[in-house]
Parts: C-alpha cells; structure tokens; sequence
C-alpha cells in the first residue's frame, strides 16, 4: 500500500475473475480504487463484490464511498446496515454443515442444515441465497436417505 496502489489494484482485480465466488478479491479491488481516488470505479467494484461477498467491512467501504460522492441517503443506509449485521453466522454454520457430511454424521449436518434454514436473514444477498438454496438440497438429500 505505500507505494505500489497500482499494482495492488491490478493483482486484484485480475485475481477477481479468477476467483468470483468469494468476492473478497473484489472487496480487496475496490478498496484498492477507493485509496487512489478512483471513487466511481471503487463504488462499481464493491457492488460486484457485494453479490458474493458481504460483511461489516465491505458496507463501510460502500458508506465511505457513498459519503464521498455526496450519496449521503444511500451511505447512511450503508451505514445501518453495517450495524445490525452479524458477519458470517450463516457462513460459519453452513462450513460445519458441510465438515459433518464430509465425515458421514448425517445427524449432526441435518441439525446444522435445520439451524441454517431458520435463521432470519438480516442481510440478504445472492451469497445467502445460493448457501439457503444448497442447504434446502442437502436437507432434502440427508432426509430421504
């Protein structure tokens, strides 16, 4: 970062269409633009990375951004939803849910996968679908076996 903001954002935003999944590749291109200035790029890039990726850290660089563009409705939305976020409950659980089947414990990875379909989604996104909807097929898998 002292000195090398140009390279770094060239690495990153390479590395995020080789690994989109996650998105915190892209979270890491964004904050990168967002250092240099390039706050219109940085906002492009965080919603990207927002489809995959979500917690505290990338809705505070959303407000920052936001806030600097003179978006001040949008970056206090940001801003609040930063606040009642819970970073990766969901993610953590469905990790374990995932550890059990990879090691035969039906029982365990169906009281997981049941945790996980009644949890309230405080922040959606298409990260929290794709885990909802995967857990829904492997409960329905768990069961009927």
């Amino acid at each position: 970062r002292a000195g090398l903001k140009k390279e770094a954002a060239v690495k990153y935003k390479n590395l995020k269409d080789i690994y989109p999944y996650y998105g915190y590749n892209s979270y890491l291109y964004a904050r990168e633009l967002y250092y240099q200035g390039k706050l219109s790029e940085s906002l492009q890039a965080i919603k990207y990375s927002m489809r995959f990726y979500v917690d505290n850290m990338v809705y505070g660089l959303k407000a920052n951004i936001e806030q600097e563009l003179g978006r001040f409705t949008e970056a206090e939305k940001s801003y609040r939803r930063s606040v009642y976020m819970v970073p990766n409950r969901m993610a953590g659980r469905f990790n374990l849910m995932h550890f059990y089947i990879e090691r035969s414990d039906t029982v365990n990875a169906i009281l997981w996968a049941k945790s996980i379909l009644g949890m309230p989604v405080k922040v959606p996104s298409e990260r929290t679908a794709l885990m909802l909807k995967q857990t829904r097929g492997v409960l329905d898998k768990l069961e009927h076996n």
